[in-house]
């Protein structure tokens, strides 16, 4: 209500100030000032609901758009965290996986080195076996040939099988 007080004021202020005339070479500096002051009241009066409108409606778009930059940031913020410490679990685990590897290759290797000997043992044993006896055999084919020949020259009067088991046992 001051609002208007204040126009009503200025309204008859304006037309006192035109009531007077027009005097000797005077400017009209006061009565384009009083007009003037009469159409920014006005102004004011018509328009100023409509701009506090809009300027608490600016107001509270910048305060949104400036929260929504600031819920991205913290955002984004909780995401480097999460990634950082998701990239050093990954190192960890890798770490853990190499180790773990490393001495699965030792414990293999010993293992394959383990059965390589015992096989190389076993394949030793069983060419020295063959050995042994392919000699007694050779031994025995010889002894009998020699025998052969002797008994089929001379001829002796033993069996042929008892003299070779003889014979056998003394080479033995």
């Amino acid at each position: 209500m001051s609002l208007v007080k204040a126009t009503s004021v200025l309204l008859f202020a304006s037309a006192a100030v035109f009531a007077s005339g027009g005097g000797h070479g005077e400017t009209d500096i006061i009565p384009r000032t009083v007009n003037f002051l009469i159409f920014a009241a006005l102004a004011y009066y018509l328009l100023a609901e409509k701009l506090k409108a809009f300027f608490a409606g600016r107001t509270a778009s910048i305060a949104k758009a400036y929260e929504d930059a600031e819920n991205k940031i913290k955002e984004a913020k909780a995401a480097l965290n999460e990634a950082k410490a998701k990239k050093e679990e990954a190192t960890k685990l890798a770490n853990e996986l190499t180790a773990s590897a490393k001495t699965d290759a030792v414990i293999q290797a010993k293992k394959i080195a383990e059965h390589a000997e015992e096989e190389c043992a076993r394949i030793k044993k069983a060419a020295e076996d063959e050995i042994l006896m392919l000699r007694k055999k050779a031994i025995i084919d010889t002894v009998e040939e020699a025998i052969g020949e002797v008994i089929d020259k001379e001829g002796f009067g033993v069996d042929d099988k008892d003299f070779a088991k003889i014979i056998a046992k003394r080479v033995a």
